[in-house]
């Protein structure tokens, strides 16, 4: 059942772009909010219908996947910007799944841990949660994903893929991914020109390299699979033990972390939004169904490999 055509709606993000790798060879479509082969703005509708035109001229009809991973993901922006939030990250996905459906297209979406975390905050579950964990958001961001997955069962059922993710990492010279922002961070202190970046001791995650939950996804849509999955790597650490992993597996010393990091507890970040604390997602149903995501380990040593080059 492998499909030959692709959408990829949200070129500019790091998942888009593994999946554009892991996809050479099909014929696939990139949109953006800002250019790209067709434009596509999530929170305008109009932009949705015109896109989606875009698209029929140059492909007809036929069958297609179609994977959004185009959202507004600065979680405190979000807090702040709720309106614009609710466009993007909910209205646009429940559109995009309408006119998906009506093409007779598949649909992945991407979806987040943040859909969980606000039970701990009660006293309630915590993490690392499985797909038939209670959603229960922090933040308006969160909410809003939770809403764009209920828009997308409405119209799909379990026919669409839901991969919930996390902490996405890549080697990414000019990204903000959390890896990129360590490794700056390293070598800031390494020559004695960095400031204190605080990192949260209570953040608990399970990371994940891009190119390998690109390849998860495809591997489950070439099967025909549906349905929630958590696509996640297979790591569960706190965001200081994750500091401390890529400072050793890079070559950094443990003086340099201590002089670079300043670690310390959620609630005295300031953060606008409130995070999930106790997180991270499970991974057996991933593995039941023959696909995994790479470990840390695994990731690193792809990643050397490329920072070589």
């Amino acid at each position: 059942m492998t499909f030959k055509r692709a959408l990829i709606i949200g070129s500019s993000g790091q998942v888009s772009r593994a999946l554009g790798e892991e996809l050479s060879g099909r014929e696939v479509i990139f949109t953006s909010s800002k250019g790209g082969e067709v434009e596509m703005d999530l929170g305008d509708p109009s932009s949705i219908e015109r896109g989606f035109a875009a698209v029929d001229a140059r492909w007809g009809s036929g069958p297609a996947e179609v994977f959004l991973a185009g959202a507004m993901t600065h979680v405190d922006k979000c807090e702040l910007e709720k309106e614009r939030c609710i466009r993007v990250n909910r209205d646009g996905p429940a559109l995009v799944a309408s006119a998906a459906k009506a093409r007779g297209y598949g649909l992945t979406y991407f979806s987040t841990e943040y859909v969980f975390g606000g039970a701990e905050y009660e006293g309630g579950e915590v993490g690392p949660f499985s797909e038939e964990a209670t959603p229960h958001p922090t933040s308006v961001y969160g909410r809003s994903k939770l809403e764009a997955e209920q828009a997308v069962v409405r119209e799909y059922g379990s026919r669409a893929l839901i991969a919930r993710t996390t902490m996405v990492f890549s080697w990414d010279p000019k990204g903000m991914n959390f890896l990129m922002q360590y490794l700056r961070q390293l070598e800031a202190a390494a020559v004695g020109n960095a400031g204190t970046f605080r990192v949260p001791v209570d953040q608990i995650s399970t990371p994940t390299y891009a190119p390998a939950l690109a390849q998860a996804v495809v591997e489950l849509r070439d099967q025909g699979i549906g349905g929630i999955f958590n696509l996640v790597g297979s790591d569960l650490l706190s965001r200081e033990e994750l500091v401390g992993k890529v400072a050793q597996r890079f070559g950094f010393g443990p003086e340099l972390v201590a002089k670079a990091f300043q670690f310390v507890k959620t609630a005295d970040l300031g953060q606008a939004a409130v995070r999930p604390l106790t997180a991270g997602l499970t991974s057996e149903k991933a593995l039941a169904a023959g696909v995994r995501v790479d470990s840390l380990e695994k990731a690193f040593t792809s990643i050397l490999a490329l920072r070589g080059h």
